[in-house]
């Protein structure tokens, strides 16, 4: 009966109560048929069991204070059950089994595939991330820290690239020996390249920062605030000189004729004597890693950071006892430097600003402020052509500058990185891509045109109505209207 399948429900974990309404409810239905009926005379029919239900009073349901209540959601029904069978007996609503919902199969959908290639330039190998720049007999070598490996340029154009060691930082042209040593700080190792081959591997103390050649031997800077001089042809430490243990090693410059190495820490200048190996004065700017030689004047240049006016400055200073000769303001966040011996100028790539401060060293000024590509490193000095190559680490390219007319003449990408599309009405794609400094056009699966525009080319927009291309250029922060068919500059 519905009677005990309720109470079960309610109290399945409490017998004694379960059996105490149990009885109240046969006296209930007792009293229900009435005191004058015969014993021996024909049964009642029977009860339904809803009326029997819904003939309790509700105090037999009402659970007591120390009784969980019963739940107010429906449960399914089981199959009837005896009003003698004991609580355990009796089926618990789990032992119900609930068919599973049924899910409604969804449509395949068809996978994105590659249907085809457009080349937009032909290079032997990718690099990207360019850390630093040397040239060396005619050629340029980049070393990529994200690829890991050597671009090697020619003409303005990479004709290979060549394997390095782990993040590949620094470089140094040797140009008595005809070699290139990189400075592998992953590995903690010198790839040693020549003629466009790798020569030799040698081992490095930990975390080489920077290479100087010295005589017969090389010089690195580490992570450890110290300088180890190393044999160039098997790697042997010869010495090391502890500089500032609270600091790493970041950059080195060495000026030959007065035997002076010049080495930088965080907001500290080294100058060390490369006879004894001895340092010999230190003095403090708050500057980084840009730093430069210039032994025909007896000087050398580095950066100072004014955090009142937050202006950079360049700041010359006397070789011989480290006084300050003048400054000259710069841009944001510089990091490499060279001089141009034969022209007296000064290069700085500024990392923030994305441009190179050319300044003249007598008189001491600023002469030009070139933009090139972005967060430019590193760069290198071709006195033979006076020609600067300038490493874009963001842009994946090298920017020339001609040394006369400061301009950029040409831009060589390391790889080819798109960063943006325009697609037109006709079906023609323009594409953004910033190790170029160009906007490519295909049409019908090729390669239609190529229009140059400014520096690191970011987003570029079509006005279907107009046909004109719009194009922001993030390495300058400009902006640039062209002609969509022609690519002349509106």
């Amino acid at each position: 009966m519905r009677l005990s399948l309720t109470m079960q429900y309610g109290h399945r974990h409490r017998p004694v109560a379960f059996m105490r309404t149990l009885v109240v409810g046969l006296l209930l239905l007792l009293v229900a048929l009435g005191p004058g009926c015969d014993r021996h005379s024909a049964p009642a029919s029977p009860v339904p069991a809803e009326t029997q239900v819904t003939t309790m009073p509700v105090a037999v349901t009402e659970p007591s204070a120390t009784q969980s209540p019963t739940p107010s959601v429906a449960t399914p029904t089981p199959s009837p059950v005896s009003a003698t069978a004991t609580p355990t007996d009796l089926p618990s609503p789990t032992d119900t089994p609930i068919p599973p919902t049924p899910t409604m199969p969804l449509p395949k959908l068809e996978e994105p595939a590659v249907v085809g290639q457009i080349p937009l330039r032909d290079l032997p190998g990718v690099g990207r991330g360019p850390q630093a720049v040397a040239v060396l007999e005619g050629r340029v070598y980049v070393a990529n820290l994200t690829t890991a490996n050597i671009s090697v340029l020619q003409d303005d154009q990479v004709r290979e690239v060549l394997p390095a060691g782990s993040n590949p930082v620094s470089l140094l042209a040797d140009p008595k020996g005809g070699e290139i040593y990189v400075a592998n700080q992953g590995d903690d190792s010198i790839t040693v390249l020549r003629d466009g081959r790798l020569s030799r591997t040698l081992p490095a103390a930990k975390w080489p920062a920077h290479l100087a050649r010295v005589g017969d031997q090389i010089v690195l800077a580490l992570g450890d605030g110290s300088i180890s001089v190393i044999n160039p042809e098997t790697g042997r430490e010869m010495g090391e000189v502890l500089l500032d243990a609270s600091s790493e090693a970041l950059a080195l410059a060495v000026d030959p004729g007065a035997g002076l190495l010049v080495v930088n820490t965080y907001n500290q200048t080294h100058v060390v004597d490369t006879r004894t190996w001895k340092p010999i004065y230190r003095i403090s700017f708050n500057s980084y890693t840009t730093l430069a030689v210039s032994p025909h004047l007896g000087r050398f240049y580095v950066n100072d950071y004014d955090g009142a006016t937050t202006q950079q400055y360049l700041v010359a200073v006397r070789s011989q006892d480290g006084g300050a000769i003048g400054r000259v303001p710069i841009g944001g966040d510089p990091r490499g430097a060279a001089v141009n011996a034969r022209t007296g100028r000064v290069y700085v790539a500024n990392s923030w600003t994305n441009d190179v401060s050319v300044v003249q060293e007598e008189p001491f000024q600023l002469l030009a402020t070139v933009p090139v590509g972005l967060r430019p490193v590193a760069l290198a000095v071709d006195e033979a052509t006076n020609r600067i190559y300038v490493a874009n680490s963001d842009s994946d390219s090298v920017s020339v500058i001609d040394g006369e007319t400061h301009r950029v003449v040409a831009t060589v990408p390391l790889s080819i990185r798109p960063e943006d599309m325009a697609v037109g009405p006709d079906g023609r794609v323009y594409v953004a891509n910033p190790s170029t400094n160009s906007i490519f056009a295909i049409q019908d699966g090729r390669l239609a045109a190529e229009f140059a525009v400014g520096s690191h080319p970011a987003g570029v927009a079509l006005d279907p109505a107009t046909q004109r291309l719009y194009v922001a250029n993030r390495g300058d922060g400009t902006g640039m209207v062209l002609d969509a068919a022609s690519g002349q500059v509106l």
